[in-house]
């Protein structure tokens, strides 16, 4: 975690000094790029930083650190040991030391070493496989406590420009970890055998630093995971102030929409694919538009969110300040009085799009834990000022393509109130791709902790 506050600060030496200095908190002092001692500059600004640590920064998207929440994390050593941890919470990641700051901005190259004197975990487990001698297949929670640990993270990054802004992008990285020698409690190991529930236990921790050892390549896999991409931000239904936590951690997630968010089952989003979308009216219009590619949807904007738990609703205004859809159309039948018979590719150039939408849900269980499943939505677009054209609506004649794409244009209120139904799948499905895959992998507990 730390070396995303690093990261964070190193784009801001990137930035002009007094511009960055208006929006981030007044407790944060930035170092100059040109500081012969950077790395001292730097652990001495996370110092100042860390006591926020424990209720987050949203003004650099870093969430709470005690507990710090990490969603999920499997271990997998293929069919001899297969471990799944769920709804995982990191007590005391907030009282962590920076040992040792290296920072080269030239290379954008970091090298940090962080010890902690005492860390908790707890979470749910899910272990298949054989653990040194045992063969387990138990469910249940876990407790690990931790002291004098030692991690040793190198990153190294690039600049990427996008929109005229510089995002940094860690393109290789590395970790040692010393985990010291660790407590472990899983309860539940043998569901039916209490008393082989506590020796297994005694016999797991009597023999720690092998099993360590063991599963030592999986674990520095998970951490370096945890460590280098925790930008994910657990809303808790107590906080009084919710609806900005749901708003903020929307912003964290979104600008790594391009990539994707394998946290959350969320594909790559830039551009979303949706495969088809037909639409018929009647027997005089039929129009189907295949490979349909949606562009900018990191750039939304969420206005407001309402999720009500108790009956399973979420309510979401969404702002999209440009979207672009492109896809293969054929169409046959009359729009207006235009009468058309074509195929090929289509381009749309939309701006200001809102976009309202209600989502009901119903509960079910798997694993002995509630999910929610959206069974209807109900969505409202605004569409200001959007352009379209397609081409080769007439093959033979390039001339009459261009009319039509011009009176197309000149009459695109009506010809949206033909089109709405795909547009409107297509909005749908992109909005359906942010949500519907975390309400698929994640239970409610887990999503909205108490």
């Amino acid at each position: 975690m730390s070396v995303k506050i690093i990261l964070v600060l190193v784009v801001l030496f990137y930035t002009d000094y007094s511009e960055s200095k208006k929006s981030i908190p007044s407790y944060i002092d930035l170092c100059h790029r040109d500081d012969p001692n950077l790395g001292a500059c730097v652990t001495k600004a996370v110092e100042k930083i860390q006591p926020h640590l424990r209720d987050g920064v949203p003004e650099l998207f870093l969430p709470s650190m005690n507990p710090f929440i990490v969603l999920q994390a499997d271990l997998d050593k293929g069919d001899s040991f297969k471990a799944s941890f769920k709804n995982i919470e990191v007590y005391y990641a907030d009282e962590f030391k920076i040992e040792d700051a290296k920072i080269d901005l030239d290379q954008l190259r970091i090298e940090l070493a962080v010890s902690f004197s005492r860390l908790r975990i707890k979470s749910q487990y899910n272990i298949q496989g054989k653990i040194l001698i045992l063969q387990v297949n138990g469910q249940g929670l876990a407790d690990g406590n931790f002291t004098n640990v030692y991690v040793k993270a190198v990153a190294n990054g690039k600049f990427s420009s996008k929109n005229g802004k510089d995002y940094v992008v860690v393109n290789n990285r590395s970790l040692e970890l010393d985990l010291g020698k660790p407590v472990f409690y899983f309860d539940n190991v043998f569901r039916n055998n209490p008393q082989l529930n506590e020796q297994t236990n005694k016999i797991v921790n009597e023999n720690i630093v092998d099993l360590v050892d063991e599963l030592k390549p999986v674990i520095i896999e998970t951490v370096s995971e945890i460590v280098f991409a925790s930008y994910i931000q657990k809303c808790r239904q107590s906080d009084p102030d919710v609806k900005h936590c749901y708003i903020n951690a929307i912003e964290q997630i979104k600008s790594h929409f391009d990539q994707g968010v394998p946290e959350f089952s969320i594909p790559p989003m830039n551009p979303l694919v949706v495969p088809e979308v037909s639409l018929v009216n009647g027997g005089s219009f039929k129009a189907t538009f295949k490979d349909i590619k949606i562009y900018h949807l990191q750039e939304l904007k969420v206005l407001d969110i309402d999720i009500d738990l108790n009956n399973n609703q979420a309510r979401v205004k969404l702002l999209l300040p440009k979207l672009r859809i492109t896809s293969n159309y054929d169409i046959t039948g009359k729009i207006l009085f235009l009468q058309l018979n074509g195929n090929g590719s289509a381009d749309g150039n939309l701006t200001n799009v809102s976009v309202d939408v209600e989502l009901q849900g119903e509960r079910y269980k798997k694993g002995g834990q509630e999910y929610i499943k959206f069974s209807s939505m109900e969505i409202n677009e605004k569409l200001h000022q959007p352009v379209f054209r397609f081409e080769g609506l007439f093959r033979e004649n390039p001339e009459l393509t261009e009319q039509t794409n011009k009176v197309v244009n000149e009459n695109i209120d009506e010809i949206l109130d033909e089109l709405r139904p795909a547009i409107h799948i297509a909005i749908s499905e992109a909005v359906l791709g942010i949500i519907k895959p975390m309400f698929e992998k994640f239970s409610v507990k887990e999503l909205f902790p108490e």
